[in-house]
């Protein structure tokens, strides 16, 4: 590699959160909470981890990952480099995710 040649860096995603999201943490167990932000905090160096399902419908471009009992819906905002994390959900809701 000469030295004018860069290496490819990874692209790096920063994560913001809906204002609704936030409070949902507040509710949540510590252990659970540690546990969603942990597989959030891996988004941002893979934003389609194995087991993502995309979303249709009035969801159309995000994306939902499993946490345990738990779902978090994001859209992966490329030119950006944003996470944006919409929803934090227990699985068996009301709302089908």
């Amino acid at each position: 590699m000469g030295r004018n040649e860069e290496r490819a860096r990874p692209l790096i995603y920063a994560v913001e959160f809906a204002p609704s999201v936030k409070k949902s943490f507040k509710k949540l167990p510590k252990d659970e909470a540690n546990r969603i932000m942990n597989a959030i905090n891996s988004l941002t160096k893979d934003p389609l981890p194995e087991g993502v399902k995309f979303l249709k419908g009035s969801l159309d471009g995000f994306h939902r990952v499993r946490v345990g009992n738990y779902r978090v819906i994001y859209e992966i905002q490329k030119k950006r480099l944003m996470i944006y994390v919409l929803k934090i959900s227990i699985r068996g809701s009301s709302t089908l995710y």
